[in-house]
């Protein structure tokens, strides 16, 4: 397997007020350039295309963020990206709906996590293929089987309310109601 290296650059200030350049060097598989070329683009601001990216390549860029510690540094981008989903699709459809899910949960955005689970739990569509083709099968699984329950307890109770990131990410008996430690009271319904 073909390997390439990158080169982190970061400046840490010491606790005696020293300012320190931090190279790191990330040794990784050779993937597909896209999802590489725009995690770079996003992370240095370099090219204003970046901001209108595919959900495809949003999803991919939180995938390698989440797989090397690197989601902080993408979250103002990612905020760009998940703040206005409509404005990242060339034409939106539950694939780009889906992509869009994965990368908000795998940057952590809450808030845009939240929206964006209410569009597929109203619409009723199917997406089996989309949980099935999530690079991280378990987590497309998982995602799955909370839409329906939220969409079977919106149907039940004659409410419309989405998944709240926090407790979607803590539940271990069930999806609708408020975990423990949760602050957002009227996002659940019970």
């Amino acid at each position: 397997m073909e390997t390439s290296q990158e080169t982190e650059e970061c400046v840490t200030i010491t606790p005696g007020g020293d300012a320190v350049l931090v190279l790191a060097y990330l040794t990784r598989p050779r993937t597909d350039a896209g999802p590489t070329d725009a995690r770079g683009r996003a992370l240095y601001g370099s090219d204003p295309e970046c901001l209108t990216a595919e959900p495809r390549d949003i999803r991919d860029v939180s995938v390698l963020a989440d797989k090397y510690g690197m989601v902080q540094r993408f979250r103002p981008m990612a905020a760009i990206w998940l703040g206005y989903p409509a404005a990242t699709t060339s034409q939106p459809d539950h694939q780009a709906a889906w992509d869009l899910l994965v990368a908000a949960y795998l940057f952590r955005m809450e808030k845009e996590f939240f929206e964006i689970s209410k569009f597929f739990i109203r619409n009723g569509a199917p997406f089996l293929k989309y949980a099935l083709g999530t690079p991280d099968e378990h987590l497309g699984l998982k995602l799955g089987m909370a839409i329906e329950s939220v969409r079977l307890a919106n149907f039940t109770n004659h409410v419309d309310i989405g998944l709240y990131l926090g407790c979607f990410s803590t539940a271990q008996e069930n999806f609708v109601e408020r975990q423990p430690g949760c602050r957002f009271t009227t996002w659940h319904l019970w």
